[in-house]
């Protein structure tokens, strides 16, 4: 869909595939009907012209939080839209992250996740090329395969000593900082 640059699903669409939009390079906009109550993973995934995606503030299941579409039943980020600033820091109440929700946002730098998220899914941040640093919370149960894949190979994962975050990064090979007893930087 090299050619396509505005989708407006009709309402009579309940459920997306995961990856529908991938590689489509010039897409700019997306509207979501409140009839689609189903959405795979990384849906956006490698769009990097989206820039608009519409979604009514009713919608019953999902919601835009910046560049970030949310499932707000489940307070999951679903995907991360390439505008995604490259300092970011994930909405307080978020509890999770999905699978590929992060995945190929080549600008971001450094995340903030905050206290509550308890799970990071497969691939959420993989091929994010930039992204050097990422604090993680001392919450975080699960981290998925392949998380932060082909990120920076300088990455620093910042977290409580002692919790799911260090392993994670001694296992992996990544660069890992305690976070002060407090959590704060």
């Amino acid at each position: 869909c090299k050619n396509l640059t505005e989708m407006i699903l009709p309402e009579s669409v309940t459920r997306i595939e995961t990856q529908v939009f991938l590689g489509c390079t010039t897409l700019k906009s997306v509207t979501i009907p409140d009839s689609l109550v189903e959405m795979g993973s990384a849906v956006f995934g490698n769009a990097p012209a989206l820039t608009d995606v519409r979604i009514s503030p009713d919608h019953p299941v999902y919601e835009m939080i910046g560049s970030l579409l949310v499932d707000k039943q489940n307070m999951e980020i679903v995907s991360a839209l390439p505008g995604t600033p490259s300092v970011c820091e994930i909405p307080e109440g978020i509890r999770s992250i999905g699978p590929m929700a992060f995945q190929v946002c080549a600008g971001l730098w450094k995340v903030t996740v905050p206290e509550g998220v308890t799970r990071i899914g497969w691939n959420a941040f993989s091929n994010c090329v930039c992204l050097h640093e990422i604090t993680l919370p001392a919450s975080l149960e699960e981290i998925g395969d392949r998380a932060f894949e082909d990120c920076a190979e300088d990455l620093l994962i910042k977290a409580p000593a002692g919790s799911r975050a260090e392993q994670y990064a001694r296992e992996n090979g990544y660069r890992f900082e305690a976070l002060p007893a407090d959590g704060a930087d």
